[in-house]
């Protein structure tokens, strides 16, 4: 009877291990995807403040081409605040603006789908994390079901 056991012993310690390590391969998949989102959270606040700062040098930018305008204006005793000059001048202060809006729009659009693919990676790893405790539980039901099969036989 003794002998009849070690059969079924095995076979439920081969189940708990095989078991044991497939939870663990979930937890440490989800631990990963964790950490990746994590490193994207930080890329992307990164992009942000990138983008922040493009814009602002766009603005400098155009503020630099408007006071070169006045001068020249100024310089060649043409009066830069009325008339054709001072449209010009707006209009340059007008398309310095756009692109340094384009610029925040573009990389809020690019932040949306950063966030986006952070959050499917952590659902990945959740996802993982319980396939890994479910093939774990099977596992283990079915070395339960192969020690009976073997201690009855």
């Amino acid at each position: 009877m003794a002998l009849a056991a070690i059969p079924a012993i095995i076979s439920l310690a081969a189940a708990a291990g095989s078991a044991v390590a497939q939870a663990k391969a979930g937890d440490a998949a989800n631990a990963q995807a964790e950490q990746q989102a994590l490193l994207d959270g930080y890329k992307r606040s990164d992009d942000a403040r990138r983008a922040a700062m493009a814009a602002g040098a766009q603005r400098t930018m155009a503020r630099q081409y408007m006071n070169a305008g006045v001068a020249a204006a100024g310089a060649g005793g043409v009066s830069s605040t009325s008339g054709s000059t001072a449209d010009l001048i707006a209009q340059s202060a007008a398309r310095g603006e756009q692109n340094a809006d384009t610029i925040q729009s573009n990389a809020a659009r690019a932040a949306w789908g950063q966030g986006i693919e952070i959050e499917q990676t952590r659902q990945a790893g959740r996802q993982a994390r319980r396939s890994g405790l479910l093939t774990a539980i099977g596992t283990g039901a079915s070395g339960i079901g192969q020690a009976v099969g073997a201690y009855s036989a």
